[in-house]
């Protein structure tokens, strides 16, 4: 069981460093899958060998990512149409901020009220 364990923590990590690259809301996207999985995988070990207190801790971190992703969901709908409205002018801001500032702060700037 050490083994799997060992993998499903490696697997989170992975996705833990993909998704604070911060570059791209897509990496934030596979990165929490990637700890989705290997938290369910490790939720599962832990479960059947009884050890109640990593079956907490992984439901901890779960909440964590659960939130993030909603976060990110939210902020993606309410980007909504703008994309589409914007001028090339617009377009070529956004992907020039995206690129220096990851696409998440860029989405947060365009989001957020006055």
């Amino acid at each position: 069981m050490e083994p799997a364990l060992s993998t499903a923590d490696s697997v989170a990590r992975i996705g833990r460093n993909l998704s604070a690259s911060g570059r791209f809301i897509i990496y934030d996207r596979v990165g929490i899958q990637l700890q989705e999985a290997a938290l369910l995988a490790k939720r599962r070990f832990c479960d059947a060998a009884g050890n109640t207190y990593q079956v907490g801790e992984t439901d901890f971190h779960w909440a964590r990512i659960q939130a993030r992703s909603s976060q990110i969901g939210e902020m993606v709908s309410a980007f909504g149409g703008v994309l589409a409205n914007m001028t090339d002018e617009g377009v070529v801001h956004y992907v020039e901020a995206a690129t220096t500032q990851g696409e998440f702060a860029t989405l947060q700037g365009l989001t957020a009220g006055p």
